[in-house]
Parts: structure tokens; C-alpha cells; sequence
């Protein structure tokens, strides 16, 4: 055999052997779109027989008439987890609230977060209305928050009055570095 047969046998060797896997891996996704379809169908059945079911006991005909869609309202408030966290933080921590507080509220209330997960959380906090956000990393209840954990508006939530109105700040508008002045004792 040449030297150039030896060549192009290897490359249709390979070429087929590509091929090979490419085919092997398509009938793996086959079946499991397969086994999948066979599922889906399982559930069907079921589904079948219930609305069988149900017309037997007479209720079927009622239940045509409804739009499980409309029936099903989206969820607007946190779950049970955050407001939990929401509450300890509120009756262990004061005003304005760090990422601190909100990290050891989460542990007393029994349950684990991520820094990115909390962090997270009290963006969407603050998109939903619950808090205000009034410097880096410092965050307020609003009264709709406070209604959220069940806490009256002048407790230790931080709040503002009428007198004292909140405002958010910008994370543009804050400045990391800010110089602080001296403490009184500290001076000459």
C-alpha cells in the first residue's frame, strides 16, 4: 500500500469514525426525546381519566368554563424565607442597614444566603418598594416593607416621617472616599 493510500484511509478512518459518534449521539437524544414524549403522553392519560372522572361525578361541565390561566395571579410579594429575614433584621438591627445586618439576620432567622444572593435580594428589595436604598450598601424599610413583616411604621425601622422625607440615593451620586472629619478628642 503507498504512503498516500495509508493517508487517505486514515482521513476516511477518522471522517467515519466522527460520523460514528455524531449518529451515536443523535440516537441518544432521540431516545430520550423519546422516553420524554412517553412521559408527557403518561400524563396525558391521566389527565384523561380524571376528566372522566369528573363527568362522571358531574362537575365537568363547570369546570370547562374556567380559564386556568386567569386563575393563576403572579406572585407579588417575597416568600415566606425573606420576609422571615426581613423581620429579624428589623427587631435585631437599627437603621440604616447593612449588608452586615442583613448577613446575621439571615442566620438568626435559620436560613443561608450567598453575599451575591443577598445582595440580589435587596435590589429587588428596592425595585419592589420594601426598602430604601440611602447610600452605599445602607438600606431603609419603606412603609410598604414595614407592612410586609407585619411592623408598625415607627418602630425601629428607620423610616422616615412626613417630617423627614426619604430619599434614595444613586449608585453614581455616592462617593466611596469620602473625607471624614476628625472626632472632637482627635483634634489638637
Amino acid at each position: 500500500m503507498s504512503r498516500d493510500m495509508a493517508q487517505e484511509t486514515n482521513i476516511i478512518l477518522r471522517l467515519r469514525d466522527e460520523a460514528a459518534k455524531k449518529r451515536g449521539a443523535a440516537l441518544e437524544r432521540a431516545d430520550k426525546a423519546q422516553r420524554e414524549a412517553e412521559r408527557f403522553g403518561i400524563e396525558v392519560e391521566a389527565y384523561d381519566r380524571a376528566l372522566k372522572a369528573m363527568e362522571r361525578a358531574g362537575i365537568a361541565d363547570v369546570l370547562k368554563d374556567v380559564d386556568i390561566e386567569l386563575d393563576v395571579a403572579p406572585k407579588t410579594g417575597a416568600s415566606d424565607k425573606w420576609v422571615s429575614i426581613y423581620k429579624a433584621l428589623h427587631d435585631t438591627a437599627d437603621a440604616p442597614y447593612s449588608y452586615e445586618d442583613l448577613s446575621a439576620a439571615v442566620d438568626l432567622a435559620g436560613h443561608e444566603a450567598s453575599a451575591g444572593g443577598q445582595r440580589t435580594q435587596m435590589m429587588n428589595a428596592v425595585k419592589a418598594g420594601w426598602f430604601n436604598r440611602i447610600g452605599h450598601g445602607k438600606f431603609e424599610f419603606t412603609e410598604s416593607g414595614l407592612a410586609l413583616i407585619g411592623a408598625e411604621p415607627n418602630g425601629n425601622s428607620g423610616s422616615a416621617g412626613p417630617e423627614e422625607a426619604s430619599h434614595e440615593v444613586a449608585a453614581s451620586d455616592f462617593v466611596a472616599h469620602k473625607p471624614q472629619p476628625s472626632p472632637p478628642w482627635a483634634q489638637d
